[in-house]
């Protein structure tokens, strides 16, 4: 279920964006600083995100309308049919204010390719 999740490091970016939406989980570092998946309902209520190392953890979904939504940053994932491997690999694109970025890599899973553009796109907001 962890694959539905961002990741430790986008969590981490997405607090310092003030994102503060209510998420089914969290993350915090437990034993040596190691990233922990918490789940369960996790909501203003309930949640202190000034915890120490402490981290909403949202779904993809969620981040990919909370950057369409607040921040105008809509995150596209292209399939491309790769003949010589003759299987499928990933890119994204990102708009926002006239602006392109298109993800030059080509990814191997659809996945990669969505985090490496969330992670691109939190790096555009302001």
């Amino acid at each position: 279920m962890e694959e539905l999740f961002v990741s430790y490091e986008i969590a981490k970016a997405l607090k310092e964006k003030g994102f503060n939406n209510p998420c089914f989980g969290w993350w915090c570092l437990v034993g040596d600083g190691i990233p922990s998946l918490n789940i369960e309902q996790s909501n203003r209520s309930n949640f202190q995100p000034d915890w120490d190392k402490t981290f909403l953890a949202p779904t993809h979904q969620q981040i990919i309308d909370w950057l369409r939504e607040k921040h105008d940053l809509p995150i596209h994932i292209h399939s491309i049919w790769q003949h010589d491997s003759n299987n499928y690999s990933y890119q994204y694109h990102i708009t926002a204010n006239h602006e392109e970025w298109n993800g030059t890599e080509h990814y191997k899973s659809f996945n990669e390719a969505l985090n490496n553009a969330i992670e691109e796109a939190v790096k555009r907001i302001n």
